[in-house]
């Protein structure tokens, strides 16, 4: 990775890795592999994002990312799990503290992201995406200041998500400095799932400079800070390794002229 010019890494984590017991019937043990991981990266000057992919009983729906598939997004619905999943935050940012206080892996996490792609339907409801980010926000501030440690955060809707954090950094900036909007692209979901439509090299290729463009630029024009935290090669349908290679390299200068 360091000689492809890979300076930091997103680690996900499932919530069971922070507050661990027998009843959740995960395996147990993750945290020794997790902290072999950060002693690689601290002598090659890699920097890493402690991700809390999966939270206590899924926060989207029929997702395998969410650690166990169910049916309802349960995180949102139950209130034992919901405070469950707020424990894991509290518990991860604490754990990210004591990576610091190890000499062997001091400097090397920049930051933690609350959950990820938490199914849209709750954006507003209570407990919900909105009420989860400005109650656990200003708690792992206090753990995790603004002037060491990056906060990421996603959201699934441009419409909703950039004057949400536009507003928050304008009305609570102390708190809200250093909080990262999360980008996920994928051209391989959605667009390209309409039964008859068939697409070309050429036709996905362009959704790199006429689509994203598009998209990163609106979340840009709200003066939020942004990071592309997962994208893919993905496009729903065959291509040949050359298209591949093109459509990478469209991808990073798209990247690299959004400002």
């Amino acid at each position: 990775l360091l000689a492809w010019g890979v300076t930091h890494v997103r680690i996900p984590i499932g919530w069971w890795l922070v507050i661990y017991t027998r009843q959740t019937s995960f395996l147990h043990g993750g945290f020794r592999y997790l902290k072999r991981l950060l002693r690689w990266l601290k002598p090659r000057g890699m920097r890493a994002l402690l991700d809390l992919h999966a939270l206590p009983g899924a926060q989207a729906a029929n997702q395998g990312y969410t650690g166990h598939k169910h049916s309802k997004a349960w995180f949102f619905l139950s209130k034992k799990l919901y405070r469950r999943g707020e424990h894991a935050m509290i518990g991860l940012a604490r754990m990210i503290q004591k990576f610091e206080r190890d000499p062997t892996t001091y400097g090397v996490v920049f930051g933690m992201e609350l959950m990820n792609e938490p199914e849209w339907t709750y954006w507003g409801t209570h407990p919900g995406i909105r009420q989860t980010y400005e109650t656990m926000i200003p708690v792992l501030r206090r753990l995790l200041p603004a002037n060491r440690y990056a906060l990421f955060v996603y959201f699934n809707s441009v419409a909703d998500g950039p004057p949400w954090l536009q507003r928050m950094r304008t009305t609570n900036p102390a708190v809200y400095e250093g909080v990262i909007y999360d980008v996920h692209i994928y051209h391989c979901f959605s667009d390209d799932n309409y039964p008859g439509r068939e697409y070309t090299n050429g036709t996905d290729a362009c959704k790199t400079c006429c689509r994203d463009r598009v998209l990163l630029d609106h979340i840009a024009a709200a003066g939020v800070p942004l990071a592309v935290g997962e994208f893919s090669l993905a496009t729903g349908f065959w291509n040949d390794e050359e298209f591949h290679v093109d459509f990478m390299k469209n991808q990073l200068t798209m990247f690299g002229q959004t400002k």
